[in-house]
């Protein structure tokens, strides 16, 4: 549903060309990145983070994830997103665990430029992707 919408169609458009296959990962966490950095204050939004961390830290991760959910608590990296340069360097650094050149790494230029569009993206796009999840 979110993949096709109208915002994201154009957001997918305005990245560099070579990026485009992986625009949509850079833009899921910048996504995260304005919602964590709206939310930051709300106490029932740090509420839900501590329960995520507790949750977290209780059950077993994936082989594959297993070394980074420790790291991913003790730097509180859900409230990370709220900084933007935090966002960034996530992208990249998935970037690093894919194969090939780090395209996620060359989106950041463009991510950083693009920001206030971005933001204009996701005022049109997250109100109306609440309405249709009934959040």
């Amino acid at each position: 549903m979110v993949d096709a919408h109208p915002v994201i169609l154009d957001a997918r458009a305005r990245a560099p060309r070579e990026g485009r296959r992986y625009v949509g990962i850079a833009l899921d966490l910048v996504w995260d990145h304005f919602v964590a950095r709206d939310r930051i204050e709300d106490s029932a939004n740090q509420a839900l983070i501590k329960r995520c961390y507790r949750l977290l830290d209780a059950r077993p991760a994936p082989a594959r994830l297993e070394r980074m959910m420790p790291v991913l608590v003790a730097q509180d990296w859900l409230n990370g997103y709220a900084d933007f340069g935090f966002t960034c360097s996530a992208v990249a650094g998935i970037g690093r665990r894919l194969s090939g050149p780090n395209r996620l790494a060359e989106l950041v230029p463009w991510l950083e430029a693009d920001y206030a569009t971005l933001e204009e993206d996701f005022i049109r796009l997250w109100p109306e992707l609440n309405r249709q999840l009934g959040v």
